[in-house]
């Protein structure tokens, strides 16, 4: 800590304070003025800070590993557009210029597999639907099955493992949404304790590092920076 300016505090120096903090106020509230039972209220902040803490670290966990499998999957889905393609290409060598054309424009082969997911989903959708009509359009050109059924099956794999990830994605905006109220009713506890503290023990009493802050003395400034280079 360099100061008792707690609203500017990053996570890491915000959790280092409120954990100094619970065992101070649980030794020095009483000699402050707080009731038990406004000590009790701030110690069940704190754990409910700490729960929310190891929901979150649970959360980001889980999101990890969906977006693994996700990204897993996409990578099979683009290796199978491309063998279709391959296989698209290869035929469309040995056939006129009409199915030639018809091919190149019914499987997208003049555009390229494009990065986006959504993109190559709908790319892949279509090639499978391009297969399917086959039969019915271009009787007289036969593909193999195997190439398209295996990328008819990746794409539902790929599409099945991006259902978790809406879940995911709103329990973390939930857990967001949540912390940044908890972190703001830190931050008014911590500053109300301080003030209280400080008017009973002065702004330079050491005990106010127990209560995660700093007396005066300590708080860093441009000014004392100056003087350590110097």
């Amino acid at each position: 800590m360099k100061n008792n300016a707690v609203t500017l505090d990053n996570s890491a120096q915000f959790d280092n304070r409120i954990h100094t903090f619970v065992n101070g106020i649980s030794s020095h509230g009483i000699e402050i003025g707080y009731s038990e039972e406004e000590i009790v209220g701030m110690l069940d902040y704190v754990a409910r800070y700490d729960e929310l803490e190891g929901k979150q670290k649970v959360e980001r966990a889980d999101l990890k590993a969906v977006y693994a499998v996700i990204k897993e999957r996409e990578g099979k889905t683009r290796e199978h557009v491309y063998r279709c393609r391959h296989l698209v290409r290869g035929e469309s060598v040995m056939v006129d210029d009409e199915s030639k054309k018809y091919l190149a424009e019914r499987f997208l082969l003049d555009k390229k597999v494009l990065k986006r997911r959504a993109e190559l989903i709908a790319m892949a959708e279509n090639m499978v639907e391009a297969y399917d009509g086959l039969s019915a359009e271009k009787p007289d050109i036969l593909l193999p099955s195997v190439p398209f059924e295996s990328l008819r099956t990746a794409i539902e794999s790929l599409k099945t493992a991006l259902i978790p990830a809406s879940r995911e994605r709103a329990e973390k905006k939930a857990i967001i949404v949540a912390r940044r109220a908890l972190r703001a009713e830190g931050n008014r506890i911590l500053r109300s304790v301080y003030l209280r503290a400080v008017s009973f023990w002065g702004i330079d009493d050491s005990r106010l590092l127990k209560l995660g802050m700093l007396p005066k003395s300590m708080v860093w400034t441009s000014k004392k920076k100056k003087v350590e280079e110097e």
